[in-house]
């Protein structure tokens, strides 16, 4: 997040997969998610009727959601706290930070992960995805960050009870220091 955003193609196409992994399941459960002050990601939802049970923590810079969305003036943890067991059926952790973190922005993407998966928001079928930075510009480090990212969430998912289904995941093609991945979470 922050006061770079990054509205691009590509970003919206990764929008639009991620909402295309959308199980129907979960259609009308939380949708919890970081945004930035475009909203691509609620523009994404709301065009596939999907933008029921928003939830957008983001406490660097006010939103102008819609009333039926709900924005949390604090980082994602905080977001997180709020709620219920079983209760999301989508969840984009849209970092622009390193999976370590930052501290000065209060990011914390390995907390943030581990609290979600320990306290078992997640519900049969849902989406769980992340976007991350990687550090180095030298690409064997950057596929190791990658699959260290992934080993981490998924003996995070382990360690709580869940499984995952790989989904999708890539280097973004134009920001080369970005990634995602995407699983489904199996209860």
């Amino acid at each position: 997040m922050g006061t770079t955003t990054y509205h691009t193609k590509e970003k919206i196409e990764i929008n639009e997969t991620l909402v295309s992994y959308m199980d129907v399941s979960c259609e009308n459960m939380v949708k919890f998610f970081l945004d930035s002050p475009e909203l691509n990601t609620l523009k994404t939802l709301r065009k596939y009727g999907l933008d029921n049970n928003c939830i957008i923590p983001n406490h660097e810079e006010k939103l102008r959601v819609p009333s039926h969305v709900t924005w949390l003036n604090m980082p994602a943890i905080g977001g997180l706290r709020k709620l219920e067991p079983f209760s999301v059926g989508w969840m984009w952790l849209d970092y622009c930070g390193h999976i370590d973190g930052n501290k000065s922005k209060l990011q914390f993407p390995k907390k943030d992960i581990e609290y979600a998966f320990k306290n078992q928001v997640f519900a049969d079928q849902s989406v769980f995805a992340v976007t991350l930075c990687r550090r180095s510009i030298n690409s064997r480090k950057n596929k190791k960050e990658y699959t260290e990212t992934c080993n981490f969430i998924f003996k995070t998912a382990q360690k709580y009870g869940y499984d995952l289904e790989f989904l999708t995941g890539a280097f973004y093609k134009k920001q080369k220091n970005m990634y995602y991945i995407a699983y489904r979470i199996l209860r």
